[in-house]
Order: C-alpha cells, then structure tokens, then sequence
C-alpha cells in the first residue's frame, strides 16, 4: 500500500508539474499532490514530493524551497558551445553538446537566425540497410536463444529470419545524434587553425517561440568583464554544491545554476567545461566537455574511483544476452526484496507496522547544536576512543556529507541532523546516494555503520531517545549495495526500449 500511495502523489506531482507556469514553493505543490491523490499530509510528504520532482528532468530547483520548469526558468538564459576543428570539417554538431539542457528542455528545435532549422541528419540509406541487416541478425539470434520459439526455429532454414521481423517498425530513418551546421552559413576552414580562431556557437533559448535560437560568434569577441562575471557566478555556485566526501554529476547542477541566477546565461559566460577546469576547487572524476551531463565532479582533494560507466563490454553476443536477461530480472525482483528486508529488520528491532522511527519528536531541545558543533564534538569523541585517523577522518566525513546533504536537498522541516527519521535515511540512500553519488558498496556500508554509530552517541548524549531508525539503515545495507549495483549495470541498457521502465522499477520505494 505504501508503494501504491507514492506512487499515486508522484503521478499528481507530474500534473502539476506540467501545469505550472511559473516558480513556485515546494510546500505549495506538497499541499496540492496531497490533495489531489488523496493521501493524507504528513511531515514527510514534501520530502517524497522534492524527489519526485528530481527526477522529472524538466523541472528544476530554482531557489531555496522553490521549483520552476525548466522552459520558463531558462527563458532568454544562453549557454556557449566552442566548435572544434572536426565539427566545422563536418558541418555538424553532436545533439550531446547541447546538454544538459537540450534534454532539461525537452529537446526544442534548433533554429539559426534566418530562421533555418538546424534539423536532425538521419542516416542515409545505405547506412541504415546495414544496421537493419544488423539489427535482423541479432534478432534472430535472440530468438534461437528463447526456449519457447525453438520449435518454431527448428521448422526453418538455419539462418533465415522470421519473416514478421524482415521490416521492424520505426526503422524507415535513423537518428544519427548530430544536428546540421548549414543554416549558420559556416565558410569552410582549410588548414589547421588555433584553437582561439575557432568559433562558438550561441545556443539561447526562447521561451515564447519554443525553440533554441543558435549563433556563431568569434572566439573571445565578448565583452571580457561580463564573461568573468558569469564565471565566478557559476564557479561559486559549483564549488558550494561539493559534498566533502562524495563526486556529484555536473549537469543537474548546471541547470540549476542557470535557474538561479539572473545574471547567468547572458552573454553568455565561458562553456562551462572551461569554467570547471579552470577552477582550483573542484576536479573532474570522469567524462568530457562532448556530454556534460556526464560529466562528474568533485572537491580537488577527495579520493573515488573511476568506474567507467557506459563502457560497453566485448564479451559474445550471446554471454552480453543473458546477462541483460539477469539484469532485468533481478531489477524487478529487487523491489520486492528491499520491502520485504526493510519489514524483516523494522520486526527485528521491534519498530511498529504505522509509526516512523526517528529522531524527530523524540527529545525536545532548548538550543540544538549546529552542524559545525556536532561535527567537531563527534571528532573529540573518536579521537578519545583511539580510533586511528584514517577512520576517525572517514566517519566525520560521512557525517558531514549528510549534513551537506540536508542543508542543500531537504526541506526545511527535517534539515538538521537531529530531526531526521527513517523516511530521510531511506530518501537518501535509495536515491540521492545511489544516483548522484558514484560510490563503491564497500562505502554504502560503512557510510550506514558511520551514521549508526553517530547517533548512538546522540542517544547517549541524551539528544535522541530512541536510535533505530539509524540502526534499521545499516541492517539493510546489503540492499544498498544491491540497488547501486543494478543501477551502474543499468546504464548498459540505456539504449534498450524497456530502459524507462527499468529505471522505474529500480527506484520504487
């Protein structure tokens, strides 16, 4: 029933979404998605409301509390795409450079100024009759390996192709990724030209007319000063957002930048891949300026590893098969398997079926301590245990990302340390940790023990009466590690047709 009912508000939190024609408080939208899917209001209905409006990539936080859809916060906002050599070979520009807010967007035409789309290029045909051979093949070898259609494959010649798939739907044309350059009225370059005698493209969004309007202007042409100021405006921005212990996607940061900001997008500033690189307090874990929204990054000093997502495996045709057949079962089943240990550990510690465990309502405080206070007492606290400092280090940093965490993420009503309940933990590791985070299950678990451990000493310390909802996180960790695995293996599967789904089911609950 619990599933049902979030699931029922995030479908009224889309509504809204989709309705809304201006920014708007996140208390507000909590108020109506309650009303409108007839669940009742509680303390964390605008928690469960912030996440579903994360994961709609049209909408955006536009302020603190506040959200807006991307098309009316960007309105005017433009962003810089320096060309290479190669795209002015080319005559054309990969739709990926235009992200993330091609997508943010939802993906408007690209017209130049004389009005000229910059339309899709569709593969020719000749291209497109060797990926439909291609795509045959590989669908009859799919079919031979499925134990229902053996008999009916006996009954044919050995390699022909049943003749419903000889014309797939859809594949009359295909999308290449690129965007032609034509319109813009390009000269051809000859020879090998600096790279500060290439142009960027101006892409601007205009809210009214729907459509990216683009434009090429000569590299360093803008006014210097206004330039500078956008990118300390955005560097600024970026650099507040690094959690201490944890690398962050780029792109869902920049979007936001944009929104918040009236002053970004005007000129507009440098591409934003120059103003990550050229800034001291922050690094890139992984990816490139050619796709920002994969790019990852994270505080110069911080430790992660690389873990290569995206990179297609070069095993057979036939292990990489099965395999994404394991893949989607377990992603199905894996629902099912959190609820049922997330009940399993709640009777363990002898928590009820209906309330909470929390620290929250639990112990009244005159004055509750700041973060910053917490963090050095819970520091003097390990020291004296003769931890070593590798340890202590790591358990004050966990502490200190989720406190990070609840001061930039969470509404108001639970964003102290010592306010948050099961919900929160739930919240953050099922899916802010998995999915904005790039970690290692060996850290998801100590990430569970670390914040146990800080509220047993809150509990001792007499703040918090009762610390098992931070006891019933670390007895679940195992299902962490579970999800974030599924996730990473998920991107292999971006390109299938069942991908949306997949990823839905993942993240329900």
């Amino acid at each position: 029933m619990v599933f049902i009912a979030r699931n029922t508000l995030r479908k009224a939190v889309e509504e809204i979404a989709r309705e809304m024609d201006g920014p708007r408080a996140l208390a507000d939208i909590a108020q109506e998605a309650a009303r409108r899917s007839g669940r009742r209001y509680t303390d964390h209905t605008p928690q469960t409301v912030a996440d579903a409006l994360a994961r709609l990539p049209f909408m955006v936080r536009c302020g603190p509390g506040t959200y807006a859809p991307v098309r009316i916060a960007l309105h005017g906002k433009a962003f810089r795409v320096p060309l290479t050599r190669d795209e002015l070979a080319r005559g054309q520009l990969s739709k990926r450079r235009l992200e993330p807010f091609y997508t943010a967007l939802e993906k408007p035409p690209v017209l130049a100024a004389s009005g000229r789309e910059l339309a899709t290029v569709y593969l020719r045909e000749t291209a497109l009759g060797q990926l439909r051979t291609a795509l045959l093949e590989a669908t009859a070898e799919a079919l031979r390996e499925t134990p229902r259609r053996e008999r009916y494959l006996r009954s044919r010649r050995a390699g022909e192709v049943p003749a419903e798939a000889s014309h797939p739907a859809g594949l009359t044309r295909l999308d290449s990724g690129f965007i032609d350059l034509a319109p813009l009225g390009l000269a051809a370059r000859g020879g090998d030209p600096p790279r500060e005698e290439l142009p960027d493209l101006i892409v601007r969004w205009d809210r009214a007319a729907g459509v990216l309007q683009a434009e090429i202007r000569p590299r360093g042409g803008d006014d210097g000063a206004a330039v500078a100021r956008e990118d300390r405006i955005l560097a600024n921005f970026l650099a507040s957002r690094l959690p201490p212990q944890n690398a962050v996607l780029l792109g869902s940061l920049l979007v936001e930048a944009y929104a918040r900001f009236p002053d970004l997008g005007r000129t507009p500033g440098s591409a934003p891949w120059d103003v990550v690189q050229g800034d001291g307090r922050m690094r890139v874990v992984s990816g490139d300026g050619g796709a920002l929204d994969e790019v990852v990054i994270a505080r110069p000093g911080m430790r992660t590893r690389r873990d290569g997502h995206g990179a297609a495996p070069q095993e057979a045709h036939r292990w990489l098969a099965a395999w994404a057949r394991q893949l989607r079962a377990r992603i199905r089943d894996h629902p099912h398997r959190l609820a049922a240990a997330w009940q399993r550990e709640r009777r363990r510690l002898g928590l009820s079926d209906t309330v909470l465990a929390g620290a929250r309502g639990k112990v009244v405080l005159l004055r509750k301590p700041s973060h910053g206070e917490l963090l050095a007492e819970w520091d003097r606290a390990l020291a004296e245990q003769g931890l070593s400092d590798k340890v202590r280090r790591r358990k004050v940093a966990h502490v200190e990302t989720f406190a990070h965490y609840l001061e930039t993420d969470v509404p108001k009503a639970a964003s102290h340390l010592l306010d948050v309940d099961e919900a929160d933990l739930r919240s953050f590791f099922f899916w802010t940790y998995i999915r904005r985070y790039p970690n290692s299950g060996s850290d998801a678990v100590t990430f569970t023990l670390d914040l146990r451990d800080f509220y047993r000493h809150q509990q001792r310390a007499g703040r918090i009466a009762d610390v098992r909802f931070a006891e019933l996180i670390h007895g679940v960790r195992d299902m962490i590690v579970e999800r974030l695995e599924l996730y990473e293996g998920l991107h292999l599967l971006t390109d299938e047709p069942d991908f949306d789904d997949l990823y839905a089911t993942l993240f329900r609950g």
